[in-house]
């Protein structure tokens, strides 16, 4: 059996992370620069959807291991502005807050993309109809090795759209953008008279699609399946409604056990498209007894979907939201989608939550 020499081994060592380098910066789907420790992989989109929506959804990646561990850190901020509604009514947001991705000691990929999901950061914004206006998602991404995250770092913290990534609203000391990478989306449209969307992206990425889930059997799929997804263009009708009224009573009648096994198994399918956990966001508010005014201590938020600024911004969380009740005393989504960004929704979290402070509802 041969053997390589020492000289070979240190051959080996120089040339390894030469091609490393080579290869995230050739690959189309990935962005860096040469100071940065990072890069930015493309996983699907940007993708235009017009009059003002759009889905991106990327990657953070380290091109070597860290050996201590640490965060990526993001500053985002999100800004929406109407400037012409015809005859639409869609609400202005300005927010900005910090959100974190762990990354485990030896490893150049987050805790999250570990156990394989892989977007790390997604920006969805619905098209808006009738209306003309900007959206800009402005990120500065950055990883920092072996830091604690300050305590206002909060997992599910309701008041910003980072979900189950620690984040806070208050800019942290250690924050340093130097070398850094952009990961911003502006977005312009005008569909009152006409029809048109530009919208850019940095890095600048190409559209990479994403393959269609085949919906699977079993009553919990069946059930959520049927539901008329939240993000759907145009909207809630009567008839959507009273599908998601007896799809909720399907599943709240299944057991305790039938409901985390179900809600598992779907989270873990549709891991990443948007639109199929929607459906699992509405199932769960209407299924447990959530309250609508929720002490802001109390509440917490277990997904990206953006929220209106009263909701995180008042002393008391609308739990609830996007559902409300009708003159009918009946339950039905009366808030149009305004978008996610982020992590995941961590559906079997937010279950667990529901299991432990919320009764089902008699339906």
């Amino acid at each position: 059996m041969k053997t390589r020499t020492r000289l070979q081994h240190y051959v080996l060592l120089l040339v390894f992370p030469i091609i490393l380098v080579t290869y995230f910066q050739s690959c189309d789907d990935i962005s860096t620069n040469p100071k940065s420790d990072m890069v930015i992989k493309n996983i699907e989109g940007p993708t235009n959807l017009d009059c003002g929506g759009y889905k991106w959804a990327v990657q953070f990646i380290l091109k070597f291991a860290s050996p201590k561990g640490g965060y990526f850190v993001q500053e985002v901020r999100i800004r929406r502005t109407i400037s012409k509604e015809c005859p639409n009514e869609y609400k202005d947001f300005d927010i900005t807050y910090y959100e974190a991705w762990k990354v485990n000691e030896g490893k150049t990929i987050t805790a999250t993309a570990e156990a394989g999901f892989t977007d790390d950061d997604t920006y969805m914004m619905p098209s808006m109809y009738q209306s003309e206006g900007s959206s800009d998602f402005t990120g500065i991404v950055k990883f920092f090795e072996n830091i604690t995250l300050p305590d206002d770092f909060q997992i599910r913290n309701p008041q910003t759209f980072a979900g189950i990534l620690p984040s806070t609203r208050k800019k942290p000391d250690f924050w340093d953008a130097t070398d850094a990478l952009d990961h911003d989306l502006d977005s312009d449209w005008d569909c009152c008279d006409t029809s048109t969307h530009i919208l850019l992206t940095t890095p600048d990425f190409s559209k990479v699609s994403k393959g269609e889930k085949t919906p699977l059997g079993g009553k919990f799929f069946e059930q959520v399946e049927s539901v008329k997804a939240w993000t759907d263009e145009s909207g809630y009708s009567e008839n959507d409604n009273y599908t998601l009224l007896e799809s909720a009573s399907q599943v709240a009648s299944l057991t305790d056990d039938e409901i985390i096994t179900g809600v598992a198994d779907y989270s873990e399918y549709y891991a990443g498209y948007i639109p199929e956990m929607s459906k699992l966001y509405l199932i769960l508010r209407y299924v447990y007894d959530v309250p609508n005014n929720l002490p802001m201590e109390n509440a917490y938020s277990y997904g990206g979907w953006i929220h209106p600024n009263e909701v995180i911004s008042n002393s008391a969380y609308d739990l609830m939201w996007p559902l409300g009740w009708n003159e009918m005393n009946m339950i039905v989504v009366d808030h149009e989608f305004m978008g996610y960004i982020g992590a995941g929704y961590d559906a079997i979290g937010e279950l667990s939550y529901f299991m432990e402070n919320f009764d089902k509802r008699e339906l």
